[in-house]
């Protein structure tokens, strides 16, 4: 899988186990350095992830990398692989079991995708100032807004279920839901009952090779 820049795993020691199963995974390229290299490596390579060993020296400098990451204009995924303490508010949890990464590569892929997604959006965003206002003061893990798209008896409580955690959105209809998704920001989708298998799988599908 392609990405734009390396992705830097960061440990105390000797690369990690993990580093291996990223690069079998063809995720590439991989840039292993240690916690005295990983900010300069950040500021010069401009990775496209960067993956954390956890460790006592984790711990001391996982906070200052974090606001490193944070600083990035583009959305750049920080994993903390097998976690003993918590974590920033920006660091994605992975813990492992048997020696197996595979849920590490499977997270890796699916934050890998976000950032393509936010890469895209901010293209089409440059050149208007007012437009990077509006989406720098968003914050989808803070106000998060779904469209939900029902017609069952349980849309109604569903409904009240998610206005009470986040902002929702509502379709009765796959054609409303349609144009909701090309005029409002929406950052996720609840897909009730009422709708046959194949209406489903049309949805599923337009929603599959939507650029965004």
């Amino acid at each position: 899988m392609s990405q734009q820049g390396p992705i830097i795993v960061v440990s105390a020691g000797e690369p990690p186990p993990f580093a291996s199963a990223l690069q079998d995974a063809e995720l590439l390229p991989v840039v292993p350095c240690r916690w005295a290299d990983a900010s300069r490596s950040l500021a010069q390579l401009a990775p496209a992830a960067v993956v954390v060993a956890a460790s006592a020296t984790a711990e001391i400098g996982l906070e200052a990398l974090a606001r490193q990451v944070a600083a990035t204009r583009l959305y750049l995924p920080l994993i903390v692989v097998d976690p003993t303490t918590s974590l920033p508010d920006n660091a994605i949890p992975c813990t492992q079991s048997g020696g197996k990464f595979d849920r590490l590569i499977a997270r890796l892929r699916s934050a890998l995708r976000v950032r393509t997604l936010h890469s895209t959006v901010m293209r089409r965003l440059d050149g208007s100032t007012t437009a990077l206002a509006t989406f720098d003061d968003a914050d989808p893990a803070r106000d998060p807004t779904v469209l939900l798209i029902g017609r069952g008896a349980a849309y109604p409580s569903l409904s009240v279920s998610l206005g009470e955690r986040m902002g929702v959105v509502g379709a009765l209809r796959i054609e409303a839901a349609a144009k909701h998704l090309t005029t409002r920001d929406i950052d996720g989708i609840v897909l009730g009952e009422g709708f046959t298998p194949r209406v489903e799988d049309a949805f599923l599908t337009v929603l599959a090779e939507d650029a965004r």
